[in-house]
C-alpha cells in the first residue's frame, strides 16, 4: 500500500464521503418529515464512517485504526438496512435506494481490504523499549 498522508486519500473515506452527501441531500427532502426517527438514524449512520475512519486514522497502531474500519464497515451495512426502509415506505424511488445501496457495498469492500492490510501489518516495537 502506497504511503497515505492524509485519511482523506483512502478509497473507503472518499467513497463514505460521497455517500454522507447524498444521503444528506436526500434526507432534506420534505417526505422525511414523515419519518423524523428514520431520517435522524439514517444521516447519523451516514455521517459516522467519515469520523470513524479519520479517528481510527490518527491512532498510531495500525490494528487499532483496523477496529476503527470495522465500525466504519458496520455504520455503512446500517445505511444500507435505513435506505431499505426508506424505500419500502416511499421516501426513495428503487433507483435512488439501488444507487445508494451501491456506493455503500463499494465502501464496506475498501473498508474490508483496508482492514485486512491493517491487521497483517506489524507494529515496530516503541525505541523506548529497546533502551
Amino acid at each position: 500500500m502506497a504511503a497515505v498522508r492524509d485519511y482523506k486519500e483512502l478509497m473507503v473515506w472518499q467513497l463514505a464521503d460521497e455517500l454522507q452527501t447524498a444521503i444528506h441531500r436526500l434526507a432534506s427532502r420534505p417526505a422525511f418529515d414523515r419519518r423524523p426517527d428514520l431520517r435522524r438514524q439514517l444521516v447519523r449512520a451516514a455521517e459516522s464512517p467519515c469520523a470513524n475512519l479519520a479517528e481510527g486514522f490518527a491512532r498510531y497502531h495500525p490494528r487499532e485504526f483496523a477496529r476503527f474500519v470495522r465500525i466504519a464497515k458496520g455504520s455503512l451495512a446500517e445505511v444500507i438496512e435505513h435506505l431499505r426502509t426508506a424505500h419500502d415506505v416511499s421516501l426513495v424511488s428503487m433507483v435512488e435506494a439501488t444507487e445508494l445501496i451501491r456506493t455503500a457495498r463499494r465502501a464496506m469492500g475498501a473498508a474490508t481490504k483496508l482492514a485486512q492490510y491493517l491487521e497483517s501489518t506489524q507494529t515496530r516495537p516503541d525505541r523506548d523499549r529497546r533502551r
